[in-house]
């Protein structure tokens, strides 16, 4: 805590500690000490594009937040180089939603988020209402699949942020299905998400889904043939079956890879771009 504290914050401790000793009175003052100390948690990290904001209170932590800028400088590079103004980008598997707001801080990109895990998803909701995204940036809590239906969505840890998560007791890309939670969800394919909803049509696509990869792209037959280029995670079991998972929907809608960036940052994801 700094040597000095400031007048404001002090006003408040003191009016902490001289609450009524009534049970209501506590419950109520510990919600508004709670309720300040989330909205003072914040911390402002620069980017090439600008500045965005996080909160720290209810995440895996400041630190992570701050090394997502290190940790996939590929993915970062791709938005550099590809995304244009006017273009739509879907971010599938969102998060808290770190590269959705990194390419909405373009104000003539939309970008369409995916975040099925609800505890990911209300921190994805504040932290676009934090950096004044809210209309730049379409999120919503459903899962991309091949199929629509009601299913189980296993969550590795209640915690927002963190990976590893499964659909309907899929094992992720490590084969590990342990669960902390299992929460339902509601999926939907590509193509159906746009024929039902009118969504706008990705230009570009971000795939990041711990492991259904593959099953989300056959579910885009019809959407990829548009699409400009495709970012998508693959390591573990994908990276074993990538030719028939994730090379096979996409060769076949006239992708091809561009092989400079498989190894490069994080090691973890492959840029396909249009023919």
């Amino acid at each position: 805590m700094p040597a000095r504290m400031s007048a404001p914050y002090a006003r408040f401790l003191s009016s902490v500690t001289a609450v009524a000793a009534a049970p209501i009175e506590k419950e109520k003052t510990l919600a508004r000490t709670l309720e300040y100390l989330d909205d003072a948690g914040r911390m402002r990290v620069e980017t090439r594009r600008g500045p965005l904001t996080f909160t720290t209170r209810r995440s895996v932590g400041a630190y992570k937040m701050a090394k997502a800028w290190d940790d996939e400088p590929e993915t970062l590079k791709w938005v550099d180089d590809h995304v244009k103004p006017g273009d739509v980008v879907w971010d599938i598997g969102a998060a808290i939603g770190v590269m959705a707001m990194y390419i909405a801080l373009d104000p003539k990109v939309r970008v369409v988020a995916f975040e099925p895990k609800a505890a990911s998803y209300a921190l994805l909701v504040d932290h676009l209402s934090m950096n004044g995204m809210g209309e730049r940036v379409d999120a919503y809590c459903l899962a991309l699949s091949d199929e629509r239906k009601l299913a189980s969505f296993r969550v590795d840890t209640r915690q927002p942020g963190g990976a590893s998560n499964g659909l309907d007791g899929t094992p992720n890309q490590f084969g590990a299905g342990s669960a902390a939670l299992i929460q339902s969800a509601l999926t939907i394919s590509i193509d159906e998400f746009q024929t039902l909803y009118g969504a706008p049509a990705p230009t570009h696509l971000k795939l990041d889904v711990d492991g259904i990869e593959g099953v989300i792209l056959r579910g885009a037959a019809k959407t990829l043939p548009s699409v400009k280029t495709v970012i998508v995670e693959v390591e573990g079991e994908n990276l074993k079956h990538v030719e028939e998972r994730i090379e096979h929907p996409l060769f076949s809608a006239g992708f091809y890879e561009d092989a400079n960036v498989r190894g490069a940052g994080s090691n973890r994801n492959r840029l396909y771009l249009r023919r």
